[in-house]
């Protein structure tokens, strides 16, 4: 078939990869006689996939193997079908902490900051990552220069201090990644990515795709 013939067929009855495909709410209860119903209701409406996301409200325990479970009869529905399974690398967004999974069992890996504080006479032992002594008027800054230790302040003290982001709800206790520590970044591949993996790395690129 010439590119031609090609592009107007695909034109005229566009295959999987280049029809819509829904980012798809996993948000309560999965369960795989409805998922299937519903992939095939998406089906019959001329879309060509969908985006298995796991959305907050979610009651299926997030990459328990009652989460795989359903995946995989997804991922079978879609194969029955013609149509592409991708998948989504988090709990929620964004990627990183793996649903909690990867900064609750390593608080080190959580996201570190910086955090800058004006202060009359800060903590003399905090780990400051530098420090001016600073005349301000009101709210604007007048004059700064650096000094070793707030204990050389003349006037008042701004710190920049190194920290870890505190535990939330919305990373399941965990809080947010640090993308900078590439074994922060390993650990959350190897939680997800690979899991993932070692199940359908077969259908990887073909009938599957990542988001």
């Amino acid at each position: 078939m010439s590119t031609f013939d090609e592009l107007t067929s695909n034109w005229i009855a566009p295959a999987a990869i280049y029809r819509g495909a829904p980012f798809w709410s996993w948000n309560s209860e999965l369960d795989p006689d409805r998922l299937c119903r519903q992939i095939q209701s998406m089906h019959d409406a001329g879309l060509g996939g969908f985006f298995m996301h796991s959305r907050y409200g979610l009651k299926t325990a997030y990459l328990s193997d009652e989460w795989f479970e359903c995946v995989g009869t997804c991922v079978e529905k879609a194969r029955e079908l013609g149509m592409k399974a991708f998948l989504y690398d988090e709990d929620r967004w964004p990627s990183g902490p793996a649903g909690g999974f990867v900064t609750r069992e390593h608080p080190e890996f959580r996201l570190h900051y910086l955090r800058a504080g004006l202060h009359g006479q800060p903590d003399s032992d905090a780990d400051f990552v530098a420090v001016f002594d600073v005349e301000t008027d009101g709210n604007e800054l007048q004059t700064y220069r650096a000094i070793a230790d707030v204990d050389d302040a003349e006037g008042r003290v701004l710190a920049f201090e190194m920290t870890t982001q505190e535990p939330n709800g919305w990373t399941n206790d965990g809080g947010y990644l640090d993308t900078m520590n590439p074994d922060a970044v390993a650990e959350y591949i190897r939680v997800t990515h690979d899991e993932y993996a070692a199940r359908y790395a077969d259908d990887f690129g073909d009938l599957m795709n990542t988001a």
